[in-house]
């Protein structure tokens, strides 16, 4: 099962960045082991989606109370999804190529893939690395 949920733009990037590697929440949605998280990215000033998502996958659940985390709540490892092959994952991809911007050298509009590029679409694009005229 895949949950979505909305991540404040300082904790997302500190997701991307592979500093923050859990993510606790209120434990009402029965979170399990290797579900799939879809942290899209809010912006708290205006109170709407950015339109970043990363994917991520639920490695280790410690659920509340517990080792200093309350009743109610749970700290999920994070880790990388193995999912290529799933609906899931497509459904995904469909919704991460909506909002991409790619690729300014080149322009690359293209569906990439944002969980192996980190979420980001830039990141996914290499044309500038290429030594052939590109496109």
């Amino acid at each position: 099962m895949t949950h979505e949920l909305k991540t404040w733009t300082g904790y997302y990037q500190a997701i991307l960045d592979g500093k923050k590697t859990f993510e606790c929440r209120r434990d009402d949605r029965g979170f399990n082991y290797g579900d799939g998280l879809l942290l899209r990215e809010w912006n708290t000033d205006d109170n709407t989606y950015t339109g970043r998502q990363v994917l991520k996958t639920v490695t280790y659940i410690l659920r509340g109370p517990a080792f200093g985390v309350s009743g109610g709540f749970c700290v999920m490892a994070l880790g990388e999804p193995d999912m290529h092959d799933t609906p899931e994952y497509q459904a995904f991809v469909e919704e991460s190529a909506k909002h991409c911007v790619c690729c300014e050298y080149c322009g690359n509009s293209r569906p990439c893939d944002p969980v192996l590029a980190g979420g980001s679409c830039e990141q996914a694009c290499r044309c500038a690395e290429r030594d052939d005229d590109y496109p």
